[in-house]
């Protein structure tokens, strides 16, 4: 969504911000040179060059240093179709060696590139554009050598150009660290002025970011440090000075990350208490933090596909964005009985969409950007599809082929609508509630809530949504946030499975194998569809040919289960979904053409979906489980043995201050550990490896 930047300008900050400059420490020095006077327009430049020639000095090594500048000159060539850019920026990047004039001159052109990375092509200048002077190239010399000898005095550089991959958040994607000492985070700011609350506000963002990454470096991290050689000085502050409160309200309210623990309690006397402390305590990204930002951005227009006629017309993005977020609003409303508690939020950065042209045919209609060179795609919500015929083509076609598309799939989504109203109909029976309702009021116990604030059971009941979701995005039908049903379209079989992640699940043998290890809840309210009754009605026809059943009086329960580690089944699903929005709705987000031939297979390969359900004219569920089991097996041997040679040997510095090594690795769930005074610990996740988040207690010692 934001880089780190990007989030700091939309920011409001306490008066005297987050980390105030009182916390910071500053030491200045003066080498009686004096940085000349530059245009306005070349300020940018002269910090960018800086900052990628200190790097480069620093680590030796130019790709990595300027990494950026070189994708954004891979955006100016996507943009206008050309190679021009990347191989400007090679050369450029070739005849750096240093600070020679040579040098300075290449580095301030190449940094012309990082604009259209970072800000967009609608900010970018090509070098050749940009009028250079004598007075910048002077200035960066001298700036780098005094950025080079304030790093001296602050500590050795052990890291640079850095990301926070594991850490970023849906509201806070993006942004790269300048620099990290052993125990100190470092940002250059190549500016007149001493200090600003923006700065520190963007360490302290990258400090919280690096701990929750995959980063171990920051776990020793201690100091905030801005390092400005325009002024000759640096400033420290230590992270322990900084408030608890600043640190969970930018976690929370800056970062976006959703907090584990409330920062409000209660006492014994049904007083508030606030406490902050356990601003670390983060569970992925807040929805509601995201959705409040992203309302302000753009405003709705009074767009509406009704009130427009056949043709093709021009309209705005916030037009289209409006679209999107009314259908989400309306499809929410039609899921859930009510509209939802935060309107629709869509609204993506559109970098190489200039306007969008609305095609509408009859019933049936599809949006296309167009792009500033005057490039035709086809959107699928924010995503591209290349269109490679006029416009005029596609609203001659349009008809026909939203028909032909419903046509051929109409079995497999009536199979599919009725899948999703019998998972809707499992609901827990009232034990299973009881107990869940006893683990409230445990955890009120637990957060001190005072008896009068506690639900009854009735008034819990009716909050909180028990029964199976039932909600189908593309061939996978949920029953809850982890347990799912995947609907194949080639042959009609069901594979159930459970998901911590997209990269591993659990698959079961039948539905009922898998409600029993995970929603034992659930499998009394499953026996209604598969009493002899109902069992005819609760078939799935699939084609002329091929039927099945969600359940069957003939399924063996089998609480075993297989690893599954690709992805294959969200690519068939995002790539289904959009087709089934075409007899939904009539909105058209994917073309292919051959689609129109009578002849052709509408899911063979060349459409990248599958091959077509009807010629399936049967399928075994056993066999089906049994090709799981195959496949599965080998994907685990093979990731299996690649994870564990990444892991074996490592070392880290846990969180208590000792460091310990991996000596075992089952899975990423099982891993063995050794402290470096010889304590060992097993069944540890490798995640809480990676942060350091393993406790020195509950291990045992090897007999000497």
């Amino acid at each position: 969504m934001l880089s780190v930047t990007q989030r700091i300008k939309t920011v409001s900050q306490p008066q005297k911000g987050y980390v105030p400059k009182e916390l910071f420490s500053f030491e200045k020095y003066e080498d009686y040179r004096q940085i000349k006077p530059i245009k306005t327009a070349l300020v940018s430049i002269q910090g960018l060059a800086v900052d990628y020639l200190s790097r480069f000095i620093i680590s030796g090594d130019k790709i990595k240093s300027f990494d950026i500048p070189l994708k954004g000159a891979r955006i100016v060539d996507e943009t206008y179709e050309s190679n021009h850019a990347t191989e400007n920026i090679l050369s450029l990047i070739n005849g750096v060696s240093g600070l020679d004039r040579a040098s300075v001159i290449n580095v301030c052109k190449i940094v012309c590139y990082d604009t259209a990375y970072r800000a967009g092509m609608a900010h970018y200048q090509a070098p050749d554009d940009v009028s250079f002077e004598d007075n910048l190239y002077d200035n960066v010399i001298i700036l780098v050598e005094r950025t080079l000898l304030l790093f001296k005095k602050i500590g050795t550089i052990v890291k640079d150009n850095f990301t926070f991959e594991g850490g970023y958040t849906k509201l806070v994607s993006a942004g790269d660290g300048d620099y990290l000492t052993r125990d100190t985070l470092i940002d250059l700011k190549t500016s007149k002025n001493k200090f600003s609350s923006k700065w520190s506000l963007q360490l302290l963002m990258y400090y919280i970011l690096g701990i929750h990454s995959v980063n171990s470096e920051f776990l020793s991290i201690t100091k905030l440090c801005i390092v400005n050689p325009y002024l000759n000085q640096y400033c420290i502050c230590n992270i322990d000075d900084i408030s608890d409160e600043s640190k969970y309200n930018v976690s929370h309210d800056v970062l976006g990350y959703k907090m584990v623990h409330s920062y409000v309690h209660y006492d014994e006397n049904s007083h508030r208490v606030y406490d902050y402390s356990k601003w670390k305590d983060i569970d992925g990204t807040d929805n509601n933090v995201l959705k409040q930002f992203l309302s302000k951005r753009i405003k709705r227009t009074d767009f509406n596909i009704n009130n427009y006629g056949n043709g093709i017309f021009d309209i705005t993005i916030a037009d289209y964005c409006t679209f999107i977020r009314n259908k989400e609003d309306s499809d929410y409303e039609k899921k859930f009985g009510k509209k939802p508690l935060f309107a629709s939020t869509f609204c993506p950065l559109f970098r190489y969409t200039e306007y969008i042209k609305f095609i509408k045919h009859n019933n049936y209609y599809m949006f296309v950007s167009v792009s500033p060179k005057g490039k035709y795609s086809l959107l699928h919500k924010a995503k591209l599809h290349s269109l490679n015929h006029p416009l005029e083509y596609y609203y001659d076609k349009l008809q026909k082929y939203a028909e032909t598309v419903s046509l051929r799939f109409s079995k497999y989504w009536d199979a599919l609508d009725l899948l999703s109203k019998q998972i809707q109909s499992l609901h827990p029976d009232e034990t299973s509630l009881r107990v869940q309702y006893s683990q409230y009021l445990q955890k009120c116990k637990l957060n001190k809530i005072p008896k009068k604030v506690r639900k009854t059971f009735k008034e819990w009941s009716a909050t909180y949504k028990f029964n199976a979701s039932g909600h189908i995005h593309g061939c996978i039908i949920d029953i809850d946030y982890f347990n799912h049903i995947y609907f194949n379209p080639y042959d009609g079989t069901i594979a159930p499975y459970y998901a911590i992640s997209m990269d591993d699940k659990d698959v079961f043998e039948n539905v009922q194998s898998l409600l029993t290890v995970k929603r034992p809840d659930l499998l009394e309210s499953s026996l209604s569809l598969i009493d002899d009754k109902t069992k005819t009605s609760t078939m799935l026809t699939i084609s002329d040919t091929v039927s099945t059943a969600l359940i069957s009086k003939d399924d063996i329960i089998n609480t075993e289960s297989v690893k599954e580690y690709s992805r294959d089944i969200y690519t068939i699903s995002n790539r289904i979904k959009p087709l089934k929005d075409i007899s939904d709705s009539g909105w058209i987000q994917v073309w292919y053409d051959d689609v129109l031939n009578e002849n052709e297979l509408l899911l063979e390969d060349k459409y990248k979906i599958k091959k077509s359900i009807s010629d399936k004219k049967s399928f075994n569920k056993s066999d089906v489980y049994k090709q799981y089991i195959q496949k599965a097996e080998q994907k685990k041997k093979h990731k299996s043995q690649a994870t564990k040679s990444k892991y074996i040997g490592k070392t880290i510095k846990t969180n208590c201050g000792l460091l310990a090594t991996c000596i075992d690795y089952i899975d990423c769930k099982h891993i063995t550990v050794q402290f470096e005074d010889g304590m060992i610990r097993t069944d540890i996740r490798s995640d809480h490896f990676n942060h350091g988040k393993v406790a020195h207690k509950g291990g045992y010692y090897e007999d000497k």
